[in-house]
């Protein structure tokens, strides 16, 4: 009898060992490493490349300037839209001291309703004139600025598509320059069975492991279609970071669910 119990109490055991281990198995789910955000840059305005700083596989600081088109022309653009801006306030405070004038003239009944309205008139094209011009002055900027390429986040270089000297037409076709990748964050991506996925939610601490490292996360986006539709699989995303690590998209992770 004390041997039967023995046993019964073992296979008992050994039952729920098997059980928390399946438990923590399934807690593991297999999962890919994607970009957080890729994009394809190029310059909106047309030129020709005078310099590209960076090579693919490069890391980068947001902010960092990648290409430049040749400047001439649009520092040119620039020195003339800023005098032409310089010119036009000059006009309008000139009109504005005449209007003043003429105001005052006129109250005193010394000057016709005609000149009144002559000196209105050249007030009101003065304050056109200064208003293309602070137009054509930001748009002049603009271009200067759309000459360059800068990273607009912590990036990787995936590729780049133009060397120096080679002459780009924005205005025909944009034509991808740059692919960057950001590396302040990865998504890892997994299929999870509908009821392991409702026992998520939204922005709950989900740790990722890769490259042999494991890493806090949370969750970004739960599936609402089926992925695999034969195992009836939906995908959920994890975000994470990194730090410094080298990360790279199709990176096998595991995801580490509560």
């Amino acid at each position: 009898m004390m041997c039967l119990r023995n046993n019964l109490l073992q296979g008992i055991v050994a039952a729920s060992l098997l059980l928390n281990l399946n438990a923590v198995q399934a807690a593991n789910i297999d999962a890919d490493v994607k970009w957080s955000q890729r994009v394809e840059m190029s310059t909106a305005v047309s030129g020709t490349v005078a310099k590209v700083n960076v090579k693919a596989g490069q890391r980068v600081e947001k902010g960092s300037l990648l290409l430049a088109l040749d400047a001439t022309r649009f520092a040119a653009g620039l020195k003339q839209a800023k005098a032409a801006q310089r010119n036009a306030s000059f006009l309008l405070a000139e009109a504005k001291r005449e209007r003043e004038r003429a105001i005052e003239l006129y109250e005193r009944t010394v000057l016709s309703d005609h000149d009144l309205q002559q000196a209105e008139n050249l007030y009101v094209s003065a304050q056109a004139h200064m208003a293309k011009a602070n137009a054509d002055l930001a748009n002049a900027e603009k271009d200067l600025a759309d000459s360059m390429i800068r990273a607009p986040f912590a990036s990787v270089i995936i590729s780049r598509h133009v060397e120096v000297g080679q002459t780009v037409a924005s205005q025909l076709q944009t034509v991808p320059m740059l692919t960057l990748a950001a590396t302040d964050a990865y998504v890892a991506r997994g299929l999870l069975t509908i009821s392991d996925l409702n026992a998520l939610r939204a922005g709950q601490k989900v740790d990722v492991s890769t490259g042999g490292q494991r890493y806090p996360g949370e969750v970004e986006q739960l599936g609402m279609e089926l992925v695999d539709a034969e195992k009836k699989l939906y995908a959920v995303e994890v975000r994470f970071s990194a730090g410094d690590a080298v990360i790279r998209a199709g990176q096998h992770a595991i995801l580490h669910l509560p």
